[in-house]
């Protein structure tokens, strides 16, 4: 039933004249957003690809909005950069978007360019931009320029306080963070096999792997001492400790390398997300 009820609206949308189509029919545009319809959102707006040029930046506005609620943000990137009216009272909030997709797609460049480029008045929103542009030099691993910036924090608007006080700590995470060295690790498994992993924080793996390597490697020497170094039980078990000794090597190197892609990743995450609710609890 909401299927044919959206439907048929979209055939009546489309029947009616573009020049009034857009601010005419946004309450069932904002219907569909709410229902988290983005598809047929999407349909709605691109029925209006022949719209006077009055209302082409608030198209392409919402047509990025579209995108970006749908997590498609290199597409909402695309409409945004579209915008190319200042005085347009869509253009700010635009910008923010889509500095924000670009942040999340690690172009933080072109994100920080499209917040500085901004000309603002209102304080909130001053506010705001300099927690965006905070939380891209926290992504891009410019402490130095996150602290400049996290001077002017004052923690004065409730949409910003909590967020601000999150990217502090963020701050003292990064800075205190011992990135593992790889080859650190590869050369303590190769001294004791296992402590690599407990070096990357994986104690219970790194022990489990000790213990199995003194196994096959008391077995071996076993073999060797009763059986000499031709003896089936000496070549199998020799076998295994060496192909076992050069995996605990290895295993131990992509261990510490999963470990700080997880913290990096843990970190951005958590960036992300404190950009995005200011964002949305502001324009919405």
């Amino acid at each position: 039933m909401r299927f044919l009820f959206v439907f048929f609206m979209l055939v009546a949308c489309h029947a009616s004249s573009f020049s009034q189509h857009l601010y005419q029919n946004l309450p069932f545009f904002n219907y569909l957003i709410n229902t988290r319809n983005y598809e047929e959102a999407g349909l709605l707006l691109n029925t209006l690809e022949d719209a006077d040029y009055s209302t082409i930046d608030s198209i392409n506005y919402y047509k990025g909005k579209v995108f970006y609620l749908s997590q498609n943000l290199s597409e909402a990137t695309v409409s945004f950069n579209k915008l190319n009216n200042p005085n347009h009272p869509l253009y700010t909030q635009g910008s923010f978007y889509n500095a924000f997709c670009k942040s999340h797609l690690g172009e933080y460049q072109n994100a920080m360019h499209d917040l500085q480029q901004l000309t603002i008045s209102d304080s909130l929103i001053v506010n705001l931009r300099g927690l965006q542009l905070a939380g891209i030099y926290l992504l891009d691993r410019d402490l130095n320029a996150f602290d400049d910036i996290s001077l002017t924090f004052n923690h004065k608007y409730y949409q910003t306080s909590s967020q601000e006080k999150s990217f502090l700590g963020i701050r003292n995470d990064l800075g205190n963070y011992k990135r593992k060295s790889p080859f650190l690790a590869g050369v303590l498994s190769a001294a004791i096999p296992g402590m690599g992993r407990i070096y990357a924080g994986k104690t219970g793996l790194g022990i489990g792997t000790l213990l199995t390597s003194a196994v096959f490697a008391l077995q071996t020497w076993e073999g060797y001492r009763k059986d000499g170094v031709k003896s089936a039980r000496f070549i199998i078990f020799g076998s295994i400790f060496s192909i076992f000794y050069v995996g605990n090597i290895w295993g131990s190197v992509f261990t510490v390398k999963i470990s700080n892609a997880e913290f990096n990743d843990a970190v951005n995450h958590k960036i992300l997300v404190d950009m995005h609710i200011p964002l949305r609890s502001i324009f919405n």
